[in-house]
């Protein structure tokens, strides 16, 4: 499990998200009605959604992931 945040909305809102791989989901919930639970003082809303979706889809179309991974090899030491 991966918890993201802040930047995942584009700095506009605060945003968060938990990303788990399905494996793990499937052990730990029965069903998407007990893995969604939302704690905190910033409600979901669709505004929200938009925003991350949009991040998420620039680091998609950017390669924006591929490339950390190509930066992280090559220069660790």
């Amino acid at each position: 499990m991966i918890t993201v945040a802040k930047a995942l909305s584009g700095g506009f809102v605060p945003t968060g998200a938990v990303l788990v791989s399905r494996a793990a989901f499937d052990r730990v919930f029965d069903g998407m009605e007990r893995g969604v639970r939302h704690g905190s003082t910033f409600a979901a809303t669709t505004w929200r959604r938009r925003r991350a979706s949009r991040t998420l889809r620039v680091l998609a179309r950017d390669g924006l992931v591929e490339r950390a991974a190509r930066l992280a090899t090559c220069c660790s030491s």
